[in-house]
């Protein structure tokens, strides 16, 4: 009657606040209620609700340092949609208004190396980085420190080659290269040389970085660089490089992040190019991908959400930079974010890594199936080793149901399933732990068997006809298309194949996968065996 009288309804379908920083699932009550009303539909999305002290998030998320005393709330409206839409066609629209409401956030928040600055300046004393075979950790400011004299080596604004492993080392080599306002590109030392050569052009590489103990140890595994070494301006990194001098110490301790970045660092815009990622197509002739400041701090705090993370945590990294998940999600994300990082150069060594989280009492693991299928079969790893973990997160190929329940049964933790592509820096969905309200026992379901999860707060997935684009019902397998501000920027010196691969539609930029998958009416992503 409200409606038929030109009144306003505000509902929220999920009936209940979030638990988990997702959208809940859309009740079917709205619908009844609506039915044959003289109205139109207006969805809309918040964000800035979950992480401050009305919302069921952490006390980390609550606590984080630039949240702030005052929260920004973002209301985005899209379009009207009919009367007689359901659950499914409104959570959809409300998924793809999450892409206008972050880019208004995303619009606010600085470069990746100013990010990290401001955390590394926030309780500057907080354990940092370590390597898993070196007891030695640095606290932010030490790593502050290091960062500001490896940035001695770098030219400014600069393509910097780096050779190094996940390393304290080679992490913090990224960030000094990004703090000089340049472009990282993690070069892969096991391609073929014609191949690393062809990236080094294509990428305008002015200087290589890396480590002769790293380059020794390449040679034995019979993978000899000194010839393409010989041929490009090569910087070798040493021990004492990588730990902090009295003089980087003391300006890390007394001045703030905004006067480091100036001093040492070269401003930059979000929409700079960050990192050139050679990732995908033809081994011998890889394709780089263009990451902007924007696509990796964007898809840093998309996940960040969705981790929820706790003020015990400690993460691992072992796979390697010159992949977008190493360097985004196990490589960048913990040091903007401030958490603990334990780095592992080996990420085929399980019994290194069980070691490394036995010792470390490492909470999160992101590991590729091969990984996770050794801990299974090797009797050397105990299931006290990871008993620490409360997150296990697979973000590579898929996996099948008898590892998952192996691991399960072996280590009694779940193995949560995500999907992405470098192209989307790389995170677009992922599984998450369901999550349990104790005062009327509702559960919000974050993770559903057979599928990669839910998009990411501020990204959307479409599935659309392969040949028309048109967007397709819900539960109909269709070609992939995954919109948000973690999108690339395009391709390297390819912008046919650039233009090939997004698609502009309705003020959204969608990243064209090639993959074929459905959704269901809650939003979570299955992939099928077959390219669409």
């Amino acid at each position: 009657d409200l409606l038929n009288a030109g009144g306003v309804v505000c509902l929220f379908p999920e009936g209940a606040i979030s638990r988990n920083g997702q959208l809940g699932p859309f009740k079917h009550g709205f619908e009844r209620a609506a039915k044959g009303a003289d109205a139109v539909i207006l969805p809309f999305y918040l964000r800035g609700l979950w992480g401050s002290s009305f919302s069921r998030s952490s006390q980390w998320m609550k606590a984080r340092p630039h949240a702030g005393l005052r929260r920004d709330v973002i209301v985005a409206f899209g379009p009207p949609l009919p009367i007689e839409s359901n659950a499914a066609e409104v959570k959809a629209a409300v998924f793809e208004l999450s892409i206008d409401a972050w880019r208004a956030y995303v619009n606010t928040l600085p470069p990746v190396p100013l990010a990290w600055l401001q955390t590394a300046c926030h309780q500057p004393g907080q354990m940092a980085i370590g390597d898993s075979n070196n007891r030695a950790w640095l606290n932010r400011r030490q790593a502050a420190a290091v960062v500001i004299r490896l940035a001695r080596h770098i030219p400014a604004n600069a393509s910097i080659g780096l050779l190094l492993p996940t390393s304290r080392l080679g992490l913090l080599m990224n960030l000094a290269v990004l703090l000089r306002g340049g472009r990282i590109v993690n070069l892969e030392p096991r391609l073929p040389i014609d191949a690393l050569r062809a990236a080094i052009a294509s990428a305008g590489i002015e200087r290589l970085c890396c480590s002769r103990a790293y380059i020794e140890r390449l040679a034995r595994d019979g993978h000899d660089l000194q010839a393409l070494l010989a041929e490009t301006d090569t910087c070798f990194i040493d021990t004492a490089d990588s730990a902090p001098s009295w003089l980087t110490t003391l300006w890390a301790r007394v001045l703030p992040a905004s006067w480091l970045y100036r001093l040492f660092g070269r401003p930059v815009t979000l929409d700079a190019t960050a990192a050139i990622v050679f990732e995908g197509g033809d081994r011998d002739n890889p394709r780089g991908i263009l990451l902007s400041q924007r696509n990796i701090i964007a898809n840093i705090r998309q996940i960040v959400e969705v981790l929820d993370a706790r003020v015990d945590d400690v993460m691992l990294a072992s796979l390697p930079l010159s992949q977008a998940l190493g360097l985004t999600v196990t490589g960048l994300l913990p040091l903007v974010e401030g958490i603990p990082l334990v780095c592992h150069p080996d990420p085929n060594d399980a019994r290194g890594i069980a070691r490394a989280v036995a010792r470390n009492s490492v909470t999160l693991l992101v590991a590729t199936p091969a990984c996770l299928r050794q801990c299974v079969e090797d009797d050397g790893i105990h299931p006290l080793m990871l008993e620490s973990l409360r997150l296990v997160v697979s973000g590579r190929d898929k996996l099948d149901a008898d590892l998952l329940e192996a691991f399960r049964l072996k280590f009694g933790k779940r193995i949560y399933i995500g999907y992405g592509v470098a192209e989307t820096t790389p995170v677009a969905s992922v599984n998450i732990p369901d999550r349990i309200a104790l005062d009327d026992w509702h559960i919000q379901t974050g993770d559903k068997a057979g599928s990669v999860g839910m998009p990411l707060p501020g990204s959307s997935i479409r599935i659309v006809d392969p040949e028309t684009l048109e967007p397709l019902p819900v539960g109909e397998n269709g070609l992939i298309l995954i919109g948000g501000e973690q999108v690339m920027q395009g391709y390297l010196n390819d912008a046919a194949a650039s233009r090939e691969a997004i698609l502009e539609r309705d003020g959204k930029r969608w990243f064209r996968t090639g993959q074929s998958g459905h959704l269901d009416e809650d939003g979570f992503l299955t992939l099928v065996d077959r390219r669409a």
